[in-house]
């Protein structure tokens, strides 16, 4: 009878453990889909028009997104790690000045090497938030054409190029400053430097002694019309005014092709996000192209999408030495555009590329790859309709294969 009864528990005991091992294997199931089952697509509503540029991840998993409304003024947003949103906060104390027209400045945040601060730009005006949205140094130049600017060690740098839509050549200058945003110096170099006319350029590295690379658009030639097809160039520039260039010249004078966004690379190269404009059938599409440290062409690769255009906007680099960029595609001026991704290797191969559907007329500007292999993503969503303010910020986040 007790041995009976000694079985019987033993039977009980081992029900149990293999409930319990079930139950162990279940969550560990459901744990290696925590990513997939983390993904969404939200919109945040703004009284005008907006572009959101950086994301930080906290340390509860929620995020912070630097984005602005109307014309320059930092917009933050803070949301939960399934994109519900928390709170958003504009700064309205120091509007930035420029043109309602954002593609007639720029626009750029950064996260800075103080963690939990970001430094945001609208054209001439820089300012250093925290993640609450407080104010905690700014600077501003009487300029409307800065570039994007980038973090060098201690210093704060922004290239600036004035002339674009003028018929005399460009002034091109390089604004240095320190970590308080106080002006350094001022580098600049006449077109005649590369010749032809600049149109605008990225700023890659600089050196102690001033020598600087530079990546961007310029018509090639010093006589030039506004019809000829713009160029690809790179350049080093030294201190002393010498400069090396590098013009990537398609052979087809139906092409125009100009730098999107410029990056450097691990082995010292850079990696350019351009945009071909193929002038017969009035498409574009995206164009990558890598050059190593002596700005010799690695390989260069096209990216059309059927008949549609597509746009790429913003290139970020991911752990695997690849790169995540970032836009929109749509075929006529008269139908909506929609998010576009596009993820390819170190060797400039297609891993990868997403259309999701969003409401209105849709870019993403900003993409970034989180600690756990997923992707998110920044951008705006018109509902109204093309041209038309109360845009939306979009935010969308995916799996490692950009899956919702």
């Amino acid at each position: 009878m007790v041995t009976s009864l000694g079985m019987a528990n033993n039977k009980y005991r081992l029900f149990i453990c293999l409930l319990l091992a079930l139950c162990q294997f279940s969550s560990c199931k459901k744990a290696a889909n925590v990513s997939k089952a983390g993904t969404f697509i939200k919109t945040y509503q703004t009284d005008s028009s907006a572009e959101s540029v950086t994301l930080e991840q906290m340390a509860d998993g929620g995020f912070i997104i630097v984005s602005t409304e109307g014309a320059g003024r930092p917009l933050l947003i803070r949301t939960d790690k399934s994109g519900n949103l928390r709170w958003q906060k504009v700064i309205q104390k120091y509007r930035f000045p420029g043109p309602l027209n954002p593609n007639q400045g720029t626009w750029n945040a950064f996260n800075t090497k103080d963690p939990g601060h970001f430094l945001a730009q609208y054209n001439g005006t820089f300012t250093l938030l925290d993640t609450f949205g407080n104010i905690n140094d700014t600077a501003g130049i009487n300029a409307w054409n800065f570039g994007v600017m980038i973090q060098d060690g201690q210093n704060y740098i922004a290239p600036f190029c004035n002339g674009q839509a003028s018929g005399a050549p460009s002034v091109n200058k390089i604004y240095v400053f320190d970590n308080n945003l106080k002006q350094q110096r001022v580098d600049s170099f006449p077109d005649s430097t590369l010749g032809g006319k600049t149109l605008g350029f990225f700023l890659n590295s600089i050196s102690l002694s001033g020598d600087y690379v530079i990546s961007g658009t310029k018509f090639p030639r010093k006589y030039w019309a506004w019809g000829n097809p713009t160029k690809i160039f790179a350049a080093k520039i030294s201190a002393s005014g010498k400069a090396i260039e590098t013009i990537i010249d398609s052979g087809d004078k139906r092409y125009s092709d100009g730098v999107q966004w410029s990056t450097n690379t691990s082995d010292s190269g850079i990696l350019l996000l351009c945009l071909r404009e193929d002038n017969g059938p009035a498409r574009w599409h995206p164009l990558v192209i890598k050059m190593d440290k002596n700005l010799n062409v690695a390989w260069q690769y096209e990216f059309p999408v059927g008949n549609s255009s597509s746009r790429l906007y913003n290139m970020t680099l991911c752990s695997d030495g690849g790169a995540i960029m970032v836009g929109q595609i749509g075929n006529t001026a008269y139908q909506n555009n929609q998010p576009y991704v596009l993820r390819i290797d170190q060797n400039g191969n297609k891993l990868w590329e997403k259309t999701f559907s969003a409401s209105g007329n849709s870019v993403l500007y900003y993409a970034r790859e989180l600690n756990d292999g997923s992707y998110a993503f920044l951008g705006s969503s018109n509902g109204f309709g093309n041209q038309l303010l109360g845009t939306r910020i979009l935010f969308i986040k995916t799996d490692a294969n950009g899956n919702l």
